[in-house]
């Protein structure tokens, strides 16, 4: 394999990974191989369906052109995907501290929380059409080479028990 991609979401804010692949379409790169995990699942599947403007699928046109667009983001989340945990950490904050933890841990757990937002995401056309973009059948073959097959004949197992 020479070229593969690994796409990861970055809480709702995924326009990095719409720059990349639309760079990567600009310079004719072709993975043999695409990762791609949260928000960029969406990306990854508009531009295999050769989406030209990978951009629309993120701004909704009423945060288009408005230049406080991603501090609103980021602060109030994004309407029917997103928004932030203010609940959960405040919960988190009320609770009781876990003493069997050292200090820097119960500070951490409390003020520099992991989760910094959750779901609001409802079944949305466009989820249920990102989800026809991919083949019924794997795109790669189960079945083992002869190569792999005579290996798997004459490796002893960990078990002691001879191969199958």
């Amino acid at each position: 394999m020479s070229t593969a991609f690994a796409l990861a979401g970055l809480g709702g804010f995924d326009a990095h990974g719409a720059g990349f692949l639309a760079a990567a379409k600009a310079w004719g790169i072709q993975p043999e191989l695409v990762t791609a995990t949260s928000g960029q699942i969406l990306v990854l599947a508009d531009w295999l369906r050769g989406a030209d403007d990978l951009r629309a699928s993120l701004i909704s046109p009423s945060r288009d052109g408005n230049p406080v667009a991603q501090l609103q983001t980021m602060l109030f989340g994004y309407p029917g995907v997103f928004k932030p945990a203010y609940q959960q950490a405040f919960a988190r904050f009320a609770s009781l501290p876990n003493f069997r933890q050292n200090p820097i841990e119960i500070f951490a757990d409390r003020f520099l929380p992991a989760q910094q937002y959750v779901p609001e995401t409802k079944a949305r056309p466009v989820l249920s059409s990102t989800a026809t973009t991919w083949p019924r059948e794997p795109a790669f073959s189960t079945a083992m080479t002869p190569r792999e097959r005579r290996c798997r004949r004459t490796r002893p197992s960990k078990t002691g028990m001879p191969p199958r």
